[in-house]
């Protein structure tokens, strides 16, 4: 498909706010396949941490339909996702939180020189104060991601 002569989209992306079932089969496919205790109970209770909103991104260039109707509820093990979570601090404020699943690895946004509002934490880990600029930012991820997995270098 060619949109202005010059971008051609290769990958098949998907974005929705998650329900209930969708948070636990991310929380699942973290524990089992990457063997991460990132998305555990007590993890989750600790940080009140809540996902928000999901990217899914497909490789395969001949699939073009919604992916949770070609792989099934749980697509995970497949695609790839990138995830804005949700972090209450101590101090009940809320900062948001870029994370990249794929294959055996969870990664941080932990370089992006571009984003205005950011604040940093432990580790370089880009949180962002606001939804709206967490949600800005994964717009832009999948825009990019529909032509390139350049965007992910920034992952770590």
């Amino acid at each position: 498909m060619q949109i202005n002569n010059q971008t051609v989209i290769k990958n098949n992306t998907m974005q929705f706010k998650p329900t209930k079932n969708d948070c636990d089969y991310i929380h699942d496919f973290t524990m089992v396949e990457l063997s991460s205790y990132y998305f555990s109970n007590n993890t989750r209770k600790i940080h009140n941490s809540k996902i928000k909103r999901v990217l899914l991104c497909d490789l395969d260039k001949y699939q073009r339909s919604n992916i949770f109707s070609y792989y099934g509820p749980n697509p995970y093990q497949e695609v790839i996702t990138v995830l804005i979570e949700e972090v209450k601090g101590f101090d009940d404020s809320k900062e948001y939180k870029i994370i990249l699943l794929h294959k055996y690895k969870i990664a941080y946004n932990k370089n992006v020189s571009h984003l205005v509002d950011k604040v940093w934490s432990g580790f370089q880990v880009v949180r962002f104060k606001d939804y709206q600029q967490a949600r800005k930012e994964l717009n832009r991820l999948e825009e990019e991601l529909k032509t390139s997995l350049d965007c992910l270098k920034d992952f770590k």
